[in-house]
């Protein structure tokens, strides 16, 4: 059913044009809500847990928490050229964020034929909430690799988010976890729809009515 549902998802975006969020383009509107994704950016990091932690004969895969801030996917580009793990598979746990950096991730990981998902991944000497706290977050930060588990109830992938899903390879969405498509936070709107047209090029479709 999942499946068939993120099939139906990845048709409609193609059809549809990229937009922002906001009803109105105010810069007084739009600040509290940029400021909320400056205050969780995207981190990213491997996770190593128990023999099948991450679904049969899985024990590795790539956590990404938070929301889709500015030079998510350039940091996403660097991570991998330097972690070199793009045959893991990407768990999510994010709120929404940018249009166009989910867009540019959507596009990095059909590039790399990468799988996503959405499940929380809790590094060792984390609690198990969300949005992570400071203390968690300057944990993730301080390496690339950490001992982690991997829960899937309560998770979440909302708005920009579902875009970045929609370009993996494979996509895993356990009944636990919550996938919600609403508008996304994006300032610049022109890039965002210019990033979506690359994308549906890159996968052989004509930017435009579909």
């Amino acid at each position: 059913m999942i499946g068939k549902f993120m099939r139906c998802v990845a048709a409609a975006l193609c059809c549809l044009p990229a937009v922002s969020i906001a009803a109105s383009d105010d810069p007084k509107e739009l600040e509290p809500l940029f400021a909320k994704v400056r205050s969780e950016p995207m981190i990213f990091v491997v996770a190593m847990g128990e023999p099948n932690a991450c679904g049969r004969g899985c024990t590795e895969w790539i956590a990404g928490q938070g929301r889709f801030d500015e030079g998510t996917a350039q940091r996403f580009r660097e991570f991998l050229a330097v972690s070199g793990k793009r045959d893991l598979p990407i768990f999510f746990n994010s709120d929404s964020g940018l249009l166009r950096e989910a867009v540019q991730i959507g596009s990095i990981l059909r590039e790399n034929r990468m799988t996503a998902g959405v499940a929380r991944t809790v590094v060792e000497g984390c609690r198990l909430g969300f949005p992570l706290d400071d203390a968690c977050r300057h944990l993730m930060q301080s390496k690339r690799e950490h001992k982690a588990r991997l829960y899937y109830g309560g998770a979440r992938c909302a708005s920009a988010c579902v875009y970045a899903m929609v370009g993996a390879l494979t996509r895993h969405v356990d009944p636990g976890a919550t996938l919600r498509i609403h508008s996304s936070i994006g300032g610049e709107i022109e890039k965002a729809e210019n990033s979506f047209a690359a994308l549906r090029r890159g996968h052989g479709r004509r930017p435009g009515p579909c």
